[in-house]
């Protein structure tokens, strides 16, 4: 399930009637952002955090994007590679 998929169903079964502002308001992001993310934009990493944290609380039912959503965590704090022995020993 793709990111944007995911927040359109959490919509849909946390509260039916529950609109793109109204969501928008509880993760703390811009509806406009929220929109882009639905259709599959990449969000910037602080809307990501906090849709990522809207999404996977405890006991909800999108815990399943944590691995899709550290996909998207990665790509924006890639790990350090290790070049060798850097000490001036």
């Amino acid at each position: 399930m793709r990111l944007g998929e995911a927040i359109k169903s959490y919509r849909a079964t946390r509260v039916p009637s529950m609109g793109i502002r109204a969501a928008a308001k509880e993760i703390g992001i811009s509806p406009t952002t929220l929109s882009k993310v639905e259709r599959g934009h990449m969000p910037d990493q602080k809307a990501l955090q906090s849709i990522w944290g809207w999404l996977t609380f405890p006991g909800s039912d999108c815990e399943g994007l944590r691995n899709e959503l550290r996909g998207y965590t990665e790509a924006y704090n890639p790990r350090p590679s290790v070049k060798g022995n850097t000490s001036d020993g």
